[in-house]
């Protein structure tokens, strides 16, 4: 098990995700743009948990994963997307009690960065991204 809000999870989803058959697709389709995630501290989680991703944009691969200090640390990097999520949301969204997309299209998961193609993408990668959440064991705080 995994848990939930540490680098070893992200990078388990990492592998997973280079082992989906539809990944390399949804790679180009994403198009090498970087991502930051701050997932708010509260129901369990004592801090703050961020990271910042670079994708390949040819390949299933990251290009650079790490853990970032705070907020600020992520947004120094200046992803083409930023995503704020409370935990205890985050952790509905991932044992899919909630609908990931439909928390992005209410606004109950911030996002800065080009909203349309987020929601898209996530349409039409929908299947592949719940195959790999779901192959990753994971155990949260």
């Amino acid at each position: 098990m995994h848990l939930f809000s540490s680098l070893e999870w992200c990078r388990a989803l990492v592998e997973h995700a280079k082992a989906d058959p539809d990944i390399a697709a949804a790679a180009r389709d994403w198009g090498g743009r970087s991502i930051g995630v701050v997932v708010g501290a509260g129901g369990g989680l004592a801090r703050d948990f961020c990271v910042y991703a670079e994708v390949d944009a040819s390949r299933p691969e990251l290009k650079l994963l790490r853990a970032c200090e705070d907020e600020d640390d992520v947004e120094v990097d200046e992803p083409d997307y930023l995503f704020r999520v409370p935990y205890a949301l985050c952790r509905q969204m991932l044992s899919r009690a909630v609908d990931p997309l439909e928390m992005l299209r209410s606004g109950r998961v911030r996002v800065e960065g080009d909203l349309q193609f987020l929601v898209v993408f996530a349409q039409k990668h929908r299947l592949a991204g719940d195959r790999i959440v779901a192959a990753v064991p994971t155990r949260f705080a």
